[in-house]
């Protein structure tokens, strides 16, 4: 962060009250000011990547990294499990269905303001990716290229992760929430992406959008309707009004000619057909049934890996 001024405080003023919220809760607090005038609004921004590396090394425990115009409302109950189960989190436009009419669980699009990083291999992995990305592609949104590392290191995959819900990235400008239900708001508005090329160059037709975003990212987003996370998923609770919006889908059919060898697939897994995510059931073996199902089409997330059929 610097001490450029905002139009009503300086961003260590935000800082210092970030600091006051996050101890409010029992949490630890840590930030750096950097002064540098010689860099631009995208290029410092775009530090975030090494100071969360750095951070990680220091303190070997999971990192979050917040904007510093966001604060805390209510206790941040997701955060106390994620070290067990995840080495990354964030809140994925495509896995919100309040705010978004396409459910796409493997698609990554985000915002940069809301990052959880454990002290683990996945999450230095997607790390490493995300700063050489950042290195290679000058004034172009960190918030975008952080998508294309976890692709490019297939994510889904190789990594545990989860996307955090609404309540816990919570924009007022795009959604509504009863106060009481608020974790982690942004409270002022977004920056413009107008106003951040400005900050950026004089050349009004400079993009932000890295080359290639849209082939790797955003036409590759499909619509997956129905998902069900078990009640033993360890954020069930924290999540329980994002699963009230998404349709629910009836038990299938017992198929006897498919035999579905599980292994290693905890409690709270989803199970994801081909245009559909169902969960996971302890008698899974001779269970699931598709009017097209091949095994070829079946996968199953989990915070491990993705088991293909």
């Amino acid at each position: 962060m610097t001490n450029k001024k905002t139009p009503c405080i300086t961003y260590g003023e935000m800082s210092q009250n970030l600091e006051q919220n996050v101890k409010s809760f029992g949490l630890d607090f840590y930030s750096k000011c950097i002064n540098n005038t010689k860099l631009n609004y995208q290029n410092n921004i775009s530090k975030k990547g090494k100071f969360i590396k750095y951070c990680l090394q220091e303190f070997k425990r999971p990192v979050l990294f917040m904007d510093t115009d966001m604060q805390f409302y209510n206790e941040p109950v997701l955060l106390k499990h994620a070290h067990k189960h995840v080495d990354f989190m964030a809140f994925n436009w495509n896995a919100e269905p309040r705010a978004n009419k396409k459910f796409d669980w493997y698609t990554f699009e985000t915002g940069g303001a809301f990052l959880y990083f454990n002290n683990t291999r996945g999450a230095f992995k997607l790390l490493n990716k995300w700063i050489e990305l950042l290195e290679k592609n000058k004034n172009k949104a960190d918030d975008r290229l952080l998508p294309m590392a976890f692709q490019m290191i297939h994510g889904p995959s190789q990594l545990r992760y989860y996307w955090v819900p609404m309540e816990y990235y919570y924009i007022p400008q795009y959604f509504h929430l009863p106060k009481n239900q608020i974790v982690v708001a942004h409270p002022r508005p977004l920056t413009d992406e107008e106003d951040a090329i400005q900050m950026i160059s004089k050349n009004t037709n400079t993009n932000r959008v890295p080359l290639n975003y849209d082939k790797m990212i955003t036409n590759k987003v499909k619509h997956h309707p129905i998902i069900y996370e078990n009640k033993n998923c360890p954020f069930i609770n924290e999540c329980k009004f994002r699963n009230k919006k998404i349709n629910k889908t009836t038990v299938p059919k017992i198929n006897n000619n498919i035999n579905i060898v599980v292994k290693d697939l905890k409690e709270f897994d989803i199970i994801m057909l081909k245009n559909t995510m169902i969960v996971k059931n302890n008698s899974l073996k001779n269970y699931i049934k598709n009017n097209d199902i091949t095994k070829k089409n079946i996968q199953f997330w989990s915070f491990n890996r993705i088991y293909h059929q």
